[in-house]
């Protein structure tokens, strides 16, 4: 096997920066890039970021990997991402606007083919993220900042100027050196997805203006949202035309967040600051990257050997493994018949696959769950996932024991509102079951986590459907274990963060589903068993939160 020693970096340097970068960059380009003598602020396989001191000023370098034969061939023709945004960065500095000075730039080629590039631009001093500054500023510093930044927007979609990633951590604001007026100055960066365009469609304006504000939407309120749009399209404009803008805006905003969380979402499933993934011995491993591989490995070498079985089915087997590399941590596998798992094939995702994009997506929408370690596919037929151990216990069984009557209370209120969040934010779980709802006391409240995430689905259109079988799976308790009032409390709770139908609709409603569910689950022990089970579960006329 033959090695090749790496290419020499081609570079483009601003004339007074000459000196600094052949003390400081010149030949330790992919060394700062790793860490060596920088402070890394992002890394990946494809894209690293380090701030350093040059002496005089201070630098951040970006390196550009190319590591798919598709991205190689394209920069065959088109230019690299570094010596792209060393172009827009210089364009809108003609423009007048504000963005990080570019100082150098530079790519690192085989032949015609593109292995790397450089980007070198000056730090942006006391620059701080768009989003955090809004949270802070109110009143009339805050109305005149949002007119500002609508008519920066519009400047810039004027001047035929498209940001194709235009979000709150890509916009800076400065205070220390601010404009003449006293206002903030609004600094632009990543700019490798900077188009330049003759004519700037609505469409795009639109879009460019929904990605912004719901980058920041915790940050901005209803009337935010109109001052944004008064100021982009000027103060003299029809108050029916700003309301129609604000109302498409807001339609953007709800498409944009449900792109933003289906993207972040998925972003487990490949290579990234935080996730690796890998192929060895006929397995693929997803994983947190913070794991070492090596001790990834002795842990699932150990499985199932050494594991405490806590369920066992022919389907599914969960087990806890003590003491391993990793520290303590929940396994499950899952076992596929033959069409089923050549589906799986087929589909290119096991149910570990399955369970661990559910985990990775609850984590971006706010919601508790057991921490994913990995997922790892052995074959086509079998998968594990392996999970943080937490101290927890299933709902249904902490309910059941000895609880106080106002810890009770803010347990039932604490689920309603577990739940509740879940459905505003498009989780939808077919086996949202007592026993999958993990609770543990936190002292100052209740912390609720769920489990068995392999059937847990992202719909971010609300899924009524599966909100209301939820309900009814946890109303699915026996009376002993949740009395008629804590139903009645469920129920409460849940309509004041997610109001629909009246409180005693909803009740009759779930009471019917309930009680048909109730009676499949008999004439199902009936067929199984030839006689009727003995009504002690469910004695008639208890089931019911309605009354």
């Amino acid at each position: 096997m033959s090695t090749h020693a790496p290419e020499p970096v081609s570079w483009t340097v601003e004339p007074g920066f000459l000196a600094e970068f052949d003390r400081t960059i010149r030949g330790r380009a992919d060394g700062l890039a790793r860490g060596e003598g920088s402070r890394l602020v992002k890394a990946n396989q494809v894209r690293s970021v380090a701030t350093f001191e040059t002496g005089e000023r201070a630098v951040y370098l970006k390196r550009h990997r190319i590591a798919a034969w598709k991205h190689r061939l394209r920069h065959v023709v088109f230019p690299s991402r570094a010596k792209n945004e060393w172009r827009k960065a210089s364009l809108l500095l003609r423009r007048g606007f504000e963005t990080a000075k570019p100082l150098a730039w530079g790519e690192r080629r085989r032949g015609p083919w593109l292995e790397a590039s450089y980007f070198v631009a000056e730090s942006v001093a006391d620059g701080r993220p768009l989003g955090p500054f809004l949270q802070e500023i109110t009143g009339a510093k805050r109305r005149a900042f949002l007119r500002r930044l609508g008519q920066i927007l519009r400047r810039l979609h004027d001047a035929g100027i498209h940001h194709r990633d235009l979000h709150g951590n890509n916009m800076l604001v400065r205070e220390s050196d601010g404009s003449p007026d006293g206002s903030p100055r609004l600094c632009l960066i990543d700019l490798h997805s900077v188009w330049r365009v003759g004519w700037m469609p609505r469409r795009w304006r639109r879009r460019a203006l929904a990605q912004l504000a719901s980058s920041v939407l915790l940050a901005l309120s209803r009337a935010d949202i109109h001052r944004l749009v008064r100021g982009y399209l000027g103060e003299r404009i029809p108050r029916s035309v700003e309301r129609s803008w604000a109302r498409s805006l807001r339609s953007a905003m709800d498409r944009e967040r449900r792109r933003r969380l289906f993207t972040r979402t998925r972003r487990c499933l490949r290579e990234s600051t935080r996730w690796a993934q890998s192929r060895e011995d006929g397995r693929r491993m997803r994983h947190l990257r913070t794991l070492d591989r090596g001790e990834l490995r002795a842990t699932i070498a150990r499985w199932p050997r050494e594991a405490i079985v806590l369920k066992a089915s022919a389907r599914k087997t969960v087990g806890l493994l003590r003491g391993t590399p990793v520290g303590d941590v929940v396994v499950k596998e899952f076992r596929e018949t033959f069409w089923s798992g050549l589906c799986r094939r087929i589909a290119r995702r096991s149910r570990a696959d399955a369970a661990w994009l559910a985990g990775n997506g609850l984590m971006v929408r706010g919601l508790e769950t057991p921490l994913p370690l990995a997922a790892v596919t052995l074959g086509w037929r079998r998968s594990l996932i392996a999970t943080v151990l937490v101290e927890a216990e299933p709902l249904d069984q902490r309910i059941a024991g000895e609880l106080r009557a106002i810890a009770r209370r803010s347990l039932i209120e604490a689920v309603a509102r577990y739940v509740a969040t879940m459905h505003a934010r498009g989780v939808a779980c077919p086996d949202l079951a007592a026993k999958n709802l993990l609770v543990r006391d936190k002292g100052a409240g209740w912390e609720i986590l769920l489990a068995d995430l392999d059937r847990v689905r992202f719909d971010d259109a609300r899924p009524s459907r599966l909100a209301m079988a939820n309900l009814v799976q946890l109303n699915d308790l026996p009376p002993g274990v949740a009395s008629r009032a804590d139903r009645w409390r469920f129920l409460r709770t849940y309509l004041r963060l997610r109001p629909s139908s009246s409180i005693k609709e909803l009740a009759h409603v779930i009471d019917a589903r309930t009680r048909a569910r109730v009676d499949r689950y008999r004439q199902r022990i009936t067929r199984r068993l030839g006689k009727t089970p003995v009504d002690t579960y469910y004695p008639r006329g208890t089931v019911s939160c309605d009354g």
